[in-house]
């Protein structure tokens, strides 16, 4: 099995990001069975799926999300394409959003790790199960991912050195592209905002966990930490 292969079954088994999966390999030294055992013991750093615009940073706790052929898992539940309102859900994350209520998630973006095994068909472990109603999505609530305070990232470097011998590092989403921006321990978000000025001609808002955070604050409170830039 070659590299890439190696890491495409890593991503699956783990349910992890291309990178993690990648340096679990380089670990193991190719051994297929101990990259996927370290990938799970490590978790996600930071993970984009297919035409999914949601993202996870590391957390042990994250949700998960799999797109099958004739439905979506979410967790432990199936929602069957076949049932009611479910073919929603699959719209949902063909815009790069989806559902709160289903995760059981607050904030603006999403804590999951979203795989895709289009060409699968979920099919019950147990027969047990098959007694058990179909799960069905009904109504629609609060979306997470991609809104209308989009903005554009094509133009966008994937590291943004806004200081050079900058000591603090924090990434940033951008649509559904993930940035790495280098700055001073003595900057503001505000001197980020000026930075950014040189992309966007209109006002813009950073985020942590669905709270903005304010222009006057340190850089140095974000660190290491991932953060949503958006359109005010």
């Amino acid at each position: 099995m070659n590299l890439e292969a190696r890491i495409k079954k890593i991503m699956e088994e783990a349910r992890c990001s291309y990178d993690a999966a990648k340096k679990a390999d380089q670990e193991s030294h190719g051994n297929l069975d101990v990259a996927i055992e370290t990938a799970k013991k490590k978790g996600n750093v930071l993970y984009s799926g297919g035409k999914s615009g949601l993202y996870v940073e590391e957390n042990p706790q994250r949700k998960s999300i799999t797109q099958y052929k004739n439905g979506i898992l979410v967790e432990d539940k199936f929602y069957d394409f076949s049932v009611n309102d479910n073919i929603r859900l699959k719209n949902m994350l063909e815009k790069g959003t989806f559902d709160a209520s289903l995760l059981g998630l607050h904030g603006d973006t999403a804590e999951v790790a979203y795989t895709e095994k289009l060409e699968e068909e979920y099919k019950e472990e147990s027969k047990a199960h098959e007694t058990d109603p179909k799960a069905a999505f009904i109504g629609e609530g609060r979306q997470l991912g991609n809104s209308n305070r989009d903005i554009p990232h094509t133009n966008i470097e994937d590291i943004l050195e806004i200081a050079r011998d900058g000591d603090v590092l924090f990434k940033v989403m951008i649509g559904s592209k993930r940035v790495k921006v280098k700055m001073l321990r003595s900057q503001t978000i505000g001197d980020f905002f000026n930075y950014m000025e040189r992309y966007y001609d209109f006002g813009l808002v950073l985020s942590s966990n669905g709270k903005e955070i304010p222009p006057s604050h340190s850089v140095e409170e974000i660190a290491n930490k991932l953060v949503l830039l958006s359109r005010r």
